[in-house]
């Protein structure tokens, strides 16, 4: 009796089945898994243009703003105009508030955007609500002044599967949290 060591074609058969069934059963798993991912990488890198922007305020005396465009699923950094003696130059900036025109000016390149970072794939701006408690869905711009203080509010980003995470800046300290 001679037999050879080994699989037999069956067993063989069998074992492809099982790990075709186990990869079935985890891909779809790990595809949501991913998707949650991609949402925090944004949350946070989102988190991390306002806290750049807020620092480029204060270190450079500068008054900034952070557009978040919820159609174009972007976030843009524009430096708006820069203070002397503690006071802004009113040429864009009227009582906090950003000048329309100077707005359009800055969208068509006049005054181009400092940073750009474009959502990712499958998430996108669900709502922002501004210090006043008021829920914006179209658009939302976050104000840094040079002593560190801000306009404030809070952007939620929502992706595919409906998992939330909100980005929240303090309106006296400028600071920047990432909240799930």
């Amino acid at each position: 009796m001679n037999r050879e060591k080994g699989f037999s074609l069956l067993e063989l058969l069998v074992v492809l089945v099982i790990i075709s069934l186990m990869t079935a059963m985890i891909l779809p798993r790990m595809g949501g898994t991913l998707n949650t991912v991609h949402l925090k990488s944004a949350a946070k890198k989102m988190a991390s243009l306002l806290r750049y922007a807020r620092n480029t305020a204060v270190s450079e005396h500068l008054i900034t703003h952070v557009k978040c465009d919820f159609e174009g699923s972007k976030i843009l950094l524009f430096v708006q105009s820069e203070v002397s003696d503690g006071h802004a130059l009113a040429s864009n900036v009227t009582k906090g508030r950003v000048d329309s025109q100077k707005q359009l000016d800055d969208e068509e390149g006049e005054n181009p955007p400092l940073q750009t970072y474009g959502l990712p794939k499958g998430v996108r701006f669900e709502k922002a609500v501004t210090l006043k408690g008021v829920e914006k869905t179209d658009g939302f711009e976050v104000l840094f002044y040079s002593g560190g203080n801000s306009s404030g509010g809070e952007i939620t980003l929502i992706n595919e599967k409906g998992r939330r995470y909100s980005v929240n800046v303090d309106f006296i300290t400028g600071t920047v949290r990432v909240v799930e």
